[in-house]
């Protein structure tokens, strides 16, 4: 596997959109607390429309904000994977880190966040929020150093499906050196 680890370009955003969802299909649908395939689906269904085509374009003009990095890593030209991350006054945040199922396991993901420890540095805390029943992303995150904060996140937080249903996650956080 000949995996290209580089910063994203503004044009990737439909890609990494794509990474999303395939990684949201895989990983969120959930049986206990009621979130289904069709709830994932309908997710990205306002990618189809004008309304969900702006919001991409406008994802674009965000590459010029330099408080915000991504990195995108590609197999055979195509995105596979994709990290966020944000500069803040208080603290730092991994806002996303997505590697399609196919490509799990096999060390993009660690890649991808020490690009993106590299480039917060260690001055700050870095916080993330993880799908609270994504125990997979959850044991990943704590071998990279985090741990579970007892912060409870509000419901207005929280990712809201179409549904009306909510994705409940945990906060994590890396603590400065």
């Amino acid at each position: 596997m000949a995996i290209k680890i580089r910063l994203s370009l503004p044009n990737d955003v439909y890609e990494i959109r794509q990474v999303q969802r395939i990684t949201w299909l895989n990983t969120y649908p959930n049986t206990e607390i009621g979130i289904t395939v069709k709830d994932i689906h309908q997710k990205f269904e306002i990618d189809k429309t004008a309304e969900g085509q702006q919001k991409l374009k406008e994802k674009m003009k965000g590459y010029q904000d330099k408080n915000i990095n991504r990195w995108v890593a590609e197999d055979k030209g195509h995105i596979v994977a994709f990290c966020i991350a944000t500069k803040a006054k208080k603290h730092h945040r991994i806002n996303a880190i997505y590697v399609l199922p196919d490509y799990q396991r096999k060390g993009l993901g660690k890649q991808l966040l020490n690009l993106a420890f590299a480039w917060l540095g260690d001055k700050k805390d870095i916080f993330l929020n993880a799908a609270s029943y994504n125990q997979p992303a959850i044991n990943f995150y704590h071998q990279q150093g985090f741990i579970e904060t007892d912060t409870k996140i509000p419901l207005e937080n929280l990712t809201k499906l179409p549904s009306g249903k909510y994705i409940p996650e945990v906060e994590l956080v890396k603590k400065c050196s």
